[in-house]
């Protein structure tokens, strides 16, 4: 039986950690062992952990007294973080890893753990534009160059990861996202949830790199053409950013039109309720919930990152790809998806096909066969 770790910082909103609570819960027990180290023991998929998986952690925010709570966020968590990224094999120690047989650093932030890893395979994952990430600067390629196999959750992503270190290029591979299809939609069907005006849906964590700022400021210029529109934004995020994002909301007099909703363990039953989804992200490593927005049979406006949403919508076959970054396209693009009832259907009717190609049971073949591989 084969030894696994995965590595990740925490279990926060995100699709990375989504995707590996997925993968944790649908590989074969008969032939892997597994195990979870967590840079810091949180987030919302914490509950989601399978009982037989071992988990180790370095920090756990719980445990920090509440008057220490600020400086936890501004000062301890950043240093934490440098040791993480200078004295890996402090970490380790520390939290008195043990020795498996293949260590996957499933986030570019663990992969400097592959330094001091004693494993006798290692693999890193690629989820994000890697030119968008600190890690680029400090250490990717020394990082990756430990690695037996560099997985990247897209095309574009590998693309850009043998432009940049094409030493590696031989050892660099794409494997989708999985996605449980039939949870999604069954989840999606639940309960009923009804919108009473023609509403968006977005989903992400409440951060830079989604542009949710710009998808509000297209809400306000749909509404000043006199087309009626509420939005609704789903995704965790910290205080900072919240209240970023809603000050714009009242200062943009939205507050009756864009509503943030939190995280939702479910967020399914509001997207398929919703008569658009929106993805207004500024860069993208895959996209994860454009498939399931194209599971679902929801509309798609897509912002044409570099690496990710195009290859999903199949170059703007299966939704409307707009340009990154430009409030009046992205606001064009949902006028035209509102009221081209024929261009609805036809991207509704591709993306059901479409989503197949990434259903949970198909991705999970390969990954077990890369794990039998190295």
């Amino acid at each position: 039986m084969k030894k696994i770790r995965f590595s990740i910082m925490n279990l926060d909103g995100g699709g990375a950690e989504k995707i590996l609570v997925n993968i944790l819960q649908h590989l074969p027990r008969n032939k892997y062992q597994l195990s979870l180290f967590l840079f810091e023991k949180s987030g919302v998929y914490l509950n989601d952990i399978p009982d037989d998986v071992d988990v180790k952690y370095f920090m756990n925010p719980d445990k920090i007294p509440s008057l220490l709570k600020q400086l936890y966020v501004s000062v301890i968590r950043k240093v934490a973080y440098r040791l993480l990224m200078y004295f890996p094999n402090l970490i380790y120690q520390v939290c008195g890893v043990k020795n498996v047989d293949l260590d996957v650093a499933f986030i570019q932030d663990t992969s400097y753990l592959l330094k001091t890893s004693h494993a006798k395979k290692k693999i890193a994952w690629i989820h994000n534009n890697i030119y968008n990430t600190p890690t680029f600067k400090n250490g990717l390629r020394r990082n990756l160059s430990y690695a037996d196999k560099t997985v990247c959750v897209s095309s574009g992503i590998q693309h850009l990861v043998c432009n940049a270190y094409p030493e590696l290029a031989n050892r660099v591979i794409t494997i989708y996202n999985p996605s449980p299809l039939i949870k999604i939609y069954d989840d999606a069907c639940k309960n009923s949830i009804k919108f009473m005006s023609p509403t968006i849906i977005a989903v992400g964590l409440l951060k830079k790199q989604k542009g949710f700022k710009i998808l509000v400021q297209s809400v306000k210029l749909l509404i000043s053409r006199g087309i009626n529109v509420n939005l609704r934004i789903l995704g965790a995020g910290d205080s900072q950013n919240i209240n970023e994002l809603g000050q714009l909301i009242v200062d943009l007099d939205l507050s009756g039109h864009v509503e943030l909703l939190g995280f939702k363990q479910n967020p399914y039953q509001y997207m398929k309720a919703a008569n658009i989804f929106v993805l207004s992200s500024l860069w993208e490593g895959f996209g994860q919930v454009l498939v399931e927005a194209l599971c679902l049979g929801v509309p798609i406006v897509s912002t044409d990152c570099i690496a990710g949403p195009k290859e999903i919508l199949q170059d703007g076959e299966c939704g409307l790809l707009v340009p990154v970054g430009d409030v009046e396209k992205l606001a064009d693009g949902i006028e035209l998806l509102m009221t081209d009832i024929k261009l609805r259907e036809k991207f509704i009717a591709r993306g059901l096909k479409r989503a197949q190609d990434f259903d949970l049971p198909k991705i999970m073949t390969q990954i077990e066969a890369l794990f039998d591989e190295v």
